[in-house]
This record gives C-alpha cells, sequence and structure tokens, in this order.
C-alpha cells in the first residue's frame, strides 16, 4: 500500500469504525482493507456510516450484500460493540493499527503475501521498528523434538539474542516457550504473536500469563519490555487455520529463520520454503529431521558457526 495513502494516528471516528467493520461477519480481509482505504478519504462518523444505503455502502466501500443486510439490521447493537471496543483500546492502552498507518509493520508489508488489515497489540510497540541496531529472529521447531533439540535452540537463541536479536514467537507450543523463556532469562524483549484475539489469551483486563499451563516456569509478559500482536479480533478463541497464520506471521516478522529441526511436508517446511523463495534469510542445522535437508536444497544456508561475524559481515555488504 503506498505510503501516499497512509496516516500517523487515525481519528477517533476512524477507530470506531475500524473495531465495528473487524466484528462484522461477511466482511473478509480484502473487503475490510478496501473499505478502510475509502474511509480514510471519505472521513465520515460512525453514525453517518451507518445510515448510508445499501447502494452507498457496496458501491463506495465495496461491501458484501450479507455484510451489508448485518449491518442494516444491527445497527444499534453494532455502534453499542463499536464504542465499548474503543473504550478497551484506550483503557488499556492497546494498539490497533491498519494498512492505512505508516506505523504498520513494514515486515508484514514486504514479506507477507496478505498482510492482515488490522493489527492488535499491546506493549512495546518500537520492537517493529527495522530502522534500529537490532533484528528479529525465530527459532523453529516441529513437534515431537528431543530435549537435546531444545537444548540447542536456547544455545541458538542465546547466541542471537547476545547479538542484539529480538525473538519473535508464540505463546502455546513447546518451542515457542522455551525460545521466549531463554530470551526472559536474559530479561530481554520478546515480540509474541498469538493465534487468538489478544483478550481471549491474556484475560478480561490483560493481565494473564500468556502461559498458565505450560510446562515450564511461567513467563511474565512485560508491557514495558515485550510486545504482543494479534491479527485476530479480540476475544476470537483458537480456531481453524490460525496456527498456520501466527507461524506466517512469525516467520513474516522475522529477519533471520532457524529451521532447527523441522518435519517434512509441515506447516513450518511449507512456510520455510515460501520464505526462501521470498528472499528471507532461512539458516537449517545439518542435525534436524528429513525437512532441514529438503530446505537445504531449496536454498537454506547452513547455520554460522559464528552468527555475530555473519551479521557482521551481512551488514558491511
Amino acid at each position: 500500500m503506498s505510503d501516499q495513502i497512509r496516516q500517523f494516528v487515525p481519528n477517533f471516528s476512524y477507530l470506531k469504525l475500524a473495531l465495528l467493520l473487524h466484528h462484522v461477519p461477511y466482511i473478509g480481509a480484502k473487503q475490510l482493507e478496501h473499505a478502510l482505504s475509502r474511509l480514510l478519504v471519505e472521513q465520515v462518523t460512525l453514525g453517518e456510516f451507518l445510515n448510508f444505503s445499501s447502494v452507498e455502502l457496496k458501491e463506495r466501500f465495496g461491501l458484501a450484500s450479507r455484510a451489508i443486510a448485518y449491518l442494516m439490521g444491527k445497527k444499534e447493537p453494532l455502534m453499542e460493540k463499536a464504542e465499548a471496543l474503543v473504550r478497551v483500546v484506550r483503557f488499556y492502552n492497546l494498539h490497533c493499527v491498519t494498512r492505512t498507518q505508516l506505523t504498520y509493520p513494514s515486515r508484514l508489508e514486504t514479506y507477507d503475501p496478505s498482510p492482515p488489515p488490522i493489527l492488535y497489540g499491546l506493549g512495546r510497540y518500537q520492537l517493529l521498528d527495522d530502522s534500529t541496531e537490532g533484528f528479529t529472529f525465530t527459532i523453529l521447531v516441529s513437534n515431537g523434538a528431543t530435549e537435546e533439540t531444545y537444548t540447542n535452540l536456547e544455545k541458538i537463541a542465546s547466541e542471537l539474542i547476545a547479538c542484539k536479536g529480538i525473538p519473535v514467537t508464540g505463546h502455546d507450543r513447546l518451542p515457542y516457550q522455551r525460545l521466549a523463556l531463554t530470551a526472559q532469562r536474559s530479561i530481554h524483549p520478546v515480540i509474541y504473536v498469538l493465534d487468538r484475539g489478544l483478550r481471549e489469551a491474556m484475560g478480561e483486563r490483560f493481565d494473564q500469563a500468556l502461559f498458565p499451563a505450560a510446562r515450564i516456569h511461567a513467563i511474565d509478559f512485560c508491557g514495558d519490555r515485550d510486545l504482543v500482536l494479534s491479527p485476530f479480533r479480540l476475544d476470537d478463541h483458537c480456531l481453524g487455520q490460525n496456527n498456520r497464520r501466527r507461524d506466517q506471521l512469525i516467520i513474516a516478522l522475522s529477519d533471520i529463520i532457524v529451521a532447527l529441526d523441522i518435519r517434512e511436508n509441515g506447516i513450518l517446511h511449507q512456510e520455510c520454503l515460501r520464505a526462501i523463495q521470498r528472499g528471507q534469510h532461512v539458516f537449517i542445522t545439518e542435525t534436524g529431521r528429513e525437512g532441514n535437508r529438503r530446505l537445504h536444497e531449496a536454498g537454506a544456508e547452513l547455520i554460522p558457526s559464528d552468527f555475530r561475524s555473519w551479521l557482521q559481515s551481512s551488514q558491511e555488504e
């Protein structure tokens, strides 16, 4: 999306409309993005938008018939819902970022095939600034890994953290949890990407532990240090393809991707192949499963013996 049609901070009406439209059934990602782009130009209030005719909603904002019927039939509940959502966003200092804003993550624009039209976040949003000296990374492990693999994960993560790397991880798989725990031991920032809504994961007051039932030590989210992101509505459960979408966003947000132990033809294998095709830095270890070998054949590099030296040489190029 062109920077010419973006803005830094949405006005109050735009924020309400963005939140409302994201919670209306039958509005897909492309329709939502189109509508939000038009609303940036139209600059109408919530009341004005809900009073548009069905013809105007279709022709000016590209909404589908079923979405329009829902809007026309539930104006009052939708207005109340939007007002309540805005209060939550503002009271808890949540980030609600659309692709019409300059603060939308540039890595998603570059590497995600279908960037989410809206991202919700809590915490230190500056971690997504790719103009800083640091970099982002993730370490990927398929299910069924050995404890030796996790020990290696923590070793590689510690090395990258020492080089100012910021881990990008999830919250409900053991490999993601071990990556987060390694960073927490060093009191180091973490970017979490969820497979569900922020409020669903963190509770009504956004203060519940991300890993309440983890098989490892409790991991505390620190809003002044960490960032948690979700492309899903605040109360969405983990359904359908949410896990894959989370993995896609983790990979797209990572400058360095380490495929540590990948099962062939699994989701992580497929997404790493796409990352290689996009030109991202994907590294593999020789000790992983068959998926590692296939990724190496597709163009993934062997993990360097010294990441610090590799980073220095890559910056000099």
